[in-house]
Parts: C-alpha cells; structure tokens; sequence
C-alpha cells in the first residue's frame, strides 16, 4: 500500500490493492505509455541501493531489494525480476553483547545510485555510488546464546573483496571477510552460524554463486 511504480521514466499514482486478492494492485499514470516498457520498482529514473539499513526482523529492511521488467508488446505477461542479493548472517555470543550495528565495506561500489537495463537486469554503476553500507541496529540490541539473524540486500554485482563487521557498542567488533563474490539476483546467500568474539577475524575463501544459496 502506498508503493508506486515507474514505466518509461512515468510514476504511477500510489497502488491501489485489489480487495479481494491482496497480491494484485493496480497502478495507474497520468500520460500514454507506449511498449516497450522498462518498468522500475520503486519508482525513480534510477535504481537506488541505500547506504543505510535498518535491521527488520525476518525479513530485509524496506526498500532496499528493488526489482524491473521490460515487456516488448502487449501480447506478453509482465514479470519483474530482482535486482539485489541478500547476506544472511546467523550470530550468537557465549554472554550477552550489545551490538551496536554492522558495516560492509566492498571493493567495489554496493550503495548508490544504478543505471540499469531492465531487458537484462544488468546493473551499471553511476557517478553517485560507494563502496560502505551501514545497517543500523535498535537500541540496546543484545546478542545472547540463541541466534540472531540478520538479512542485508546488496546490489548483484561482483563486489570484489568484502568484510562485515559486526560492531559493539563500545567500539569493539568482529570482522568476516573474504576475496570477492558476486551477489547473485534474488538470492539469499546463507552463511554458517558463528560466535561472536570480540577482536576476531575470520577469513573466508571467495563465494562462489552457487554455495549457500536460498531462493527470496
């Protein structure tokens, strides 16, 4: 509710959701729009990938996991594809840690602004992109003997050497990191279960696209 949709650089009003399916909505547009149609959701004239996340139990947080279409006529179906991969990372301590937030640092750029292609889903890097994103995590969030699970979309490029760090309140962290992965589009990449120690680094091989992998 309240999402809206762009076709051929247009935005749509806010969706309406049919009634009696909530899986349907319809959008509507003040203007003509004319096939083929390069559709992106959220609606924009670019794709934004946000260089802050908010941690959303169970899920990836708002916004964060934009999808396009390209339909040719008006004899084919519309169907969107994803544009992000999400990590998910499982973590638990031995005694309570107050985490204060996580911080991915790649090689290459994972927030900004993206060009894109919606015939391919290719995805190409502007002028207003970067390499860091911060998933900000609720006040006083503790870490304990139970897991905590944490889902962080990130553009399906190929983001070269990587590192998560998982950053306590006090300014102490521990860091995964690994030599390079590409992110694979409507994907979530699962890692192992890991315990959290305070000055730890853990290094990992490079992911390849096939390991871990769960459908969104």
């Amino acid at each position: 509710e309240g999402d809206r949709i762009s076709v051929n650089g247009v935005e749509s009003s806010e969706a309406v959701i049919d009634e009696t399916d909530p899986d349907r909505a319809q959008f509507s547009f003040g203007e003509m729009v004319n096939y083929p149609l390069n559709i992106l959701y959220p609606s924009g004239a670019k794709v934004l990938f946000p260089a802050e996340q908010s941690y959303t139990e169970g899920s990836f947080a708002e916004g964060c996991a934009p999808m396009c279409g390209y339909v040719a006529s008006a004899d084919e179906a519309i169907t969107m594809r994803h544009l992000a991969g999400v990590l998910r990372f499982a973590v638990k301590a031995n005694s309570e840690v107050l985490l204060d937030k996580i911080v991915i640092t790649s090689e290459r750029s994972i927030a900004g602004e993206f060009d894109v292609d919606c015939k391919s889903g290719t995805l190409t890097q502007t002028a207003d992109v970067g390499n860091v994103v911060t998933y900000d995590l609720p006040d006083n969030f503790a870490l304990s003997t139970s897991e905590s699970i944490f889902n962080i979309a990130l553009p399906a490029v190929a983001t070269g050497a990587c590192q998560v760090e998982f950053v306590e309140a006090s300014g102490e962290s521990m860091v995964m990191a690994w030599g390079g992965a590409t992110l694979k589009a409507g994907v979530v990449r699962e890692f192992k279960s890991v315990t959290y120690q305070s000055g730890l680094t853990m290094e990992l091989p490079s992911l390849g696209e096939e390991e871990d992998e769960l459908d969104i």
